[in-house]
């Protein structure tokens, strides 16, 4: 695996080895069983415990947001949910690390969590106090939805977003926003010292967000980490 802690802080909390975070979205096609075998199994020698947490919420609402009718759309999220859930158990097996060391949830079990809540709370009075929050977010979800909303398909006549276009931005936001929580502030989530937030890629809102109030900058690491092909 090539591991590369974003700052020498990440570094450091890498080097420490208290807990790793690994997000797994719905859907994501680099998250090959495989992949996600290497990731764990390097994981469980770099750190104590390793949380995987999945996607499980607003994934309906996306699909509903590109068309599908809100049937079709829940059976196409139940669908890429379990197949994703089937991709990590393999992974899991793969690895053959203890229970203790593994631990598997949807942000749907972590929602209510003490942790989770608070962190979510301070994001949000956050958001109220400072609009780069609210920019940075949406500069994430266009990014992320890339082509579809910027070259120029979802406008109409007069330039501005179609209706479908600004559906799939709201449904991109809610999505985004029950992932921050784990992404700005592990830590709080889970009642662990530190934590490092292992992906394959430095996320744009991650970046955006670096250093603001609600960013646990002592305990809360980011390491962009993809397998050798």
């Amino acid at each position: 695996m090539d591991a590369r802690p974003v700052t020498s802080t990440c570094r450091e909390l890498y080097e420490r080895g208290d807990h790793a975070l690994i997000g797994v979205s719905a859907g994501n096609g680099y998250f090959t069983a495989r992949r996600l075998a290497a990731l764990l199994s390097w994981a469980c020698e770099h750190f104590t415990r390793v949380d995987v947490v999945y996607a499980d919420l607003h994934v309906d609402t996306m699909f509903v947001a590109e068309g599908a009718t809100p049937v079709k759309a829940r059976a196409r999220a139940r669908k890429k949910v379990k197949d994703t859930v089937r991709r990590i158990g393999r992974a899991v097996d793969e690895v053959g690390a203890p229970g203790s060391r593994i631990r598997t949830r949807a942000i749907s079990e972590c929602v209510c969590l003490p942790g989770y809540q608070a962190v979510q709370r301070r994001i949000q009075k956050l958001a109220a106090e400072d609009e780069r929050v609210g920019r940075t977010c949406e500069e994430h979800v266009r990014f992320v939805l890339g082509g579809w909303v910027e070259d120029g398909r979802p406008r109409d006549e007069t330039g501005a977003l179609r209706p479908e276009a600004e559906a799939m931005v709201r449904a991109g936001l809610a999505y985004l926003h029950a992932e921050l929580p784990f992404l700005l502030d592990t830590p709080g989530v889970f009642d662990v010292p530190t934590s490092v937030c292992c992906y394959h890629k430095f996320l744009p809102v991650v970046r955006g967000l670096w250093g603001s109030s609600v960013f646990n900058g002592q305990a809360q690491g980011h390491v962009v980490v993809r397998a050798h092909e």
